[in-house]
């Protein structure tokens, strides 16, 4: 009878278990990310913050918004069509919080700074 033997995974095997680990931790960073944002986002919508943020979900994922009852008919917007006004006439967001927060998220790069060589 021959002794049983451990088989270890190739390097290939170990290379492509890293890669999808890696992807994988990417891809959570990148949803936690979003999540924070969104949860930023709604902390500054002001008092009608649930029925605002349903209506920005609405339109960030209709393909055209012709009319708020087309926005009420979102299956993201769970609320009445008149919940649409109410939202928009009784919230307050915090506009400069809000453009901060978004400012933000743009990514920034580091200037680079090229020499230009001269012959005299």
């Amino acid at each position: 009878m021959l002794p049983e033997r451990q088989l270890e995974p190739s390097s290939s095997c170990r290379m492509v278990n890293d890669e999808q680990t890696k992807q994988s931790s990417l891809t959570t960073m990148i949803f936690d990310k979003l999540q924070q944002f969104r949860q930023a986002v709604y902390n500054r919508l002001g008092k009608t913050k649930d029925a605002v943020f349903e209506l920005m979900d609405a339109v960030l994922v209709s393909p055209s918004v012709s009319s708020f009852v087309s926005l009420s008919l979102s299956p993201l917007f769970r609320r009445q069509w008149p919940s649409v006004y109410a939202a928009l006439e009784d919230g307050r967001p915090l506009r400069s919080k809000l453009m901060r927060l978004y400012l933000e998220q743009i990514p920034t790069r580091p200037v680079r700074k090229f020499g230009v060589l001269t012959q005299s």
